[in-house]
């Protein structure tokens, strides 16, 4: 017997999810990031809740998330989320001991990858895609669960996007899958189907973030010099002050009537250090003119002059 279950509407998740730029890494970030959200080293935990209704069973989901955007707009993380399914009464009285046959929660481990292909603070599509295990309890084993779709980020206001898409996802193989919500009753066996296919459903929430959208101003810093000088870390001693020169006064001529300076006496002479002076001898007296005998005068001779011939 093969029964069509329908395990209720898809969940609307509401998620909040917190982007926090970390210090160490945002002052060695691009500058071409700083204005744009998602660049290089954006934190993105998250959180996020589901529910889903219909008459045979109610759905609740939870989940954490973490990514990590290892260049601008391209951000890998992981998420673990748990799925409830909790079957109505009429269900549980059709088929006895269902609960403890087919699996009731299931834990998805997802390694994911989210790329933002144009980053702006009003309007941010993305894709993202994501494959891991899908763990089932009631001993039905682990399967593969898989995940991808496109969706957008909104800016509405100051830190809060409103996070809009659609995921598209599935588990395989499909015979494993099949076979673990499979219900062996007494008088025969019972195939419940909606939960191995092909799915799809809307995903909706919100993103506050913190540190990530605000512009950088330009021109308010001071570009820093190519050569800086060497900086002397010892003080530099105080300018001395220069020494005053005394004017020198030019020498002025004394007038003619002005009477001459008296000399200075001079300097007293120790008796002791200085020699007496010698005693002067006397001078001969000068021998006495004789007077002349017999002189006889002759006239002077004159020398005969010679002329000159041409």
């Amino acid at each position: 017997m093969r029964r069509r279950f329908a395990a209720g509407t898809a969940p609307i998740a509401c998620a909040i999810a917190c982007v926090l730029a970390t210090p160490a890494h945002a002052a060695r970030a691009n500058p071409s990031d700083g204005p744009r959200p998602w660049g290089r080293d954006t934190v993105m935990p998250s959180f996020g809740f589901g529910m889903g209704f219909s008459r045979e069973a109610t759905s609740l989901g939870f989940g954490l998330g973490f990514r990590y955007f290892a260049i601008a707009g391209l951000g890998l993380g992981v998420s673990l989320s748990d799925s409830i399914l909790i079957f109505s009464e009429s269900i549980k009285s059709s088929y006895p001991g269902i609960h403890k046959q087919v699996p009731t929660n299931t834990v998805f481990i997802t390694p994911s990858a989210q790329y933002v292909f144009f980053r702006s603070r009003w309007f941010s599509p993305f894709v993202h895609a994501g494959v891991g295990p899908a763990i089932f309890n009631n001993h039905r084993g682990v399967v593969g669960h898989w995940v991808a779709g496109p969706g957008a980020f909104i800016g509405i206001g100051g830190p809060v996007y409103l996070n809009v898409g659609v995921d598209f996802s599935g588990m395989f193989p499909s015979g494993k899958c099949n076979d673990a919500y499979r219900y062996h009753g007494t008088a025969a066996d019972v195939q419940f189907s909606g939960f191995c296919s092909f799915s799809w459903s809307p995903n909706i929430g919100l993103v506050v973030a913190f540190g990530g959208g605000k512009k950088r101003r330009r021109g308010t810093t001071a570009p820093a010099p190519a050569n800086p000088m060497p900086v002397d870390d010892a003080p530099l001693p105080a300018p001395s002050s220069p020494t005053p020169v005394a004017p020198v006064e030019e020498p002025t001529t004394p007038p003619e009537t002005a009477v001459p300076p008296s000399p200075e006496a001079p300097a007293p002479v120790d008796d002791a250090a200085t020699d007496a002076p010698a005693p002067m001898q006397p001078e001969p007296p000068a021998e006495q003119p004789t007077a002349p005998t017999n002189v006889v005068t002759s006239p002077p001779s004159v020398a005969p002059t010679a002329t000159p011939r041409w």
